[in-house]
């Protein structure tokens, strides 16, 4: 039976295997190494004439005028053979298996050096384990103020928003209406399997150079645990080593940032927790490299006050306009601003 019989019998023709078709051919999704060494998927989508050079389509770029290239024939590489599954619609049919699989495969791309597809695998696998249906009594995180809040789920309504009890360190606040696309489930039977997508993707994230991004990931875990001891659950030393992870790598994004305060908070809080000799080691270098920055942001501060010092002498003794001072000095404000901002 051909394809033209298929289609009048309302048939679709079966697809060929991955592997059974050359990878320059249109419509395959490839991986390109780029000269940086960067690994990145994308779509063929046109084949020159002389099979040297083809266009494609990076998946999941950033830009616009970033997505689309022609690259050498020689760059392209198959994807890898765990990856083929997560092409196919179902691949989360059953949201455990799927999400377990998706991590382990995410983890090979992030050894390979696809951070942008490990990142997006990880998230897939997040998408699907936290987004399912709210029922009574199960628990979830809710954004109240700013902050990430574990709770419980108290009742959902005709039209599938949900009120929620919302707890934190001083009180239990029930707020109503929340919709269910903006509450995180709480897996509390498969927790570190969802703290470590989140660990994970925001590793990734990091990479890409997403440090804000990365620190939400972190809050996430944080906050799973938070929402894992609410619930009456004691901690295993397993439990402990993901938060404490998850407090030293948000600590590590803010002081990246720039944010030395937030950045000790966190340090603070994971030695409360406990953490081992060797992850003991990694938070006593962060206290080091806050203090650093922070030593560098004094020195910067005094540069910064000795130039408007001097050119406030300068206008003072009449070897300037004071308006000209008085300019300088308002480009060099936002300077100090900017390096004593926490």
């Amino acid at each position: 039976m051909d394809r033209e019989e298929m289609r009048q019998q309302g048939m679709r023709p079966k697809m060929p295997a991955y592997d059974e078709t050359p990878l320059c051919s249109v419509g395959k999704v490839v991986r390109v190494t780029l000269p940086s060494g960067q690994l990145r998927r994308a779509m063929v989508e046109c084949v020159e004439e002389n099979e040297d050079t083809v266009d494609v389509a990076y998946i999941d770029a950033a830009e616009k005028d970033q997505s689309d290239a022609t690259v050498p024939t020689s760059w392209l590489r198959p994807l890898e053979p765990g990856e083929l599954i997560f092409l196919e619609p179902n691949a989360f049919a059953n949201r455990l298996e799927g999400a377990t699989n998706a991590k382990e495969v995410g983890n090979v791309l992030f050894k390979l050096g696809d951070v942008e597809a490990a990142a997006d695998l990880y998230g897939r696998a997040l998408e699907a384990l936290e987004r399912a249906p709210c029922a009574r009594n199960t628990w979830i995180l809710a954004n109240r103020h700013g902050m990430l809040l574990p709770g419980k789920v108290v009742l959902v309504d005709d039209s599938g928003k949900a009120n929620v009890e919302l707890r934190s360190e001083k009180s239990v606040e029930v707020v109503r209406g929340i919709p269910q696309n903006a509450l995180i489930g709480v897996q509390l039977e498969h927790l570190l399997l969802q703290g470590s997508l989140h660990l994970n993707r925001s590793r990734a994230l990091t990479q890409m150079g997403q440090q804000q991004e990365a620190a939400q990931d972190l809050s996430v875990v944080i906050a799973l645990w938070a929402a894992y001891s609410a619930s009456g659950s004691s901690m295993q030393t397993e439990c402990k080593e993901q938060l404490i992870k998850a407090y030293y790598l948000r600590a590590k994004t803010r002081i990246s940032r720039q944010r030395p305060e937030p950045a000790r908070a966190d340090i603070r809080s994971a030695w409360a927790v406990g953490p081992s000799t060797a992850t003991a080691a990694l938070l006593r270098q962060a206290e080091r490299d806050v203090e650093i920055m922070e030593k560098e942001k004094v020195r910067s501060n005094k540069k910064l006050a000795k130039e408007i010092a001097k050119l406030a002498d300068v206008a003072m003794s009449g070897k300037g306009t004071v308006q000209r001072a008085v300019s300088d000095c308002a480009r060099c404000i936002p300077k100090i601003s900017k390096v004593q901002v926490g």
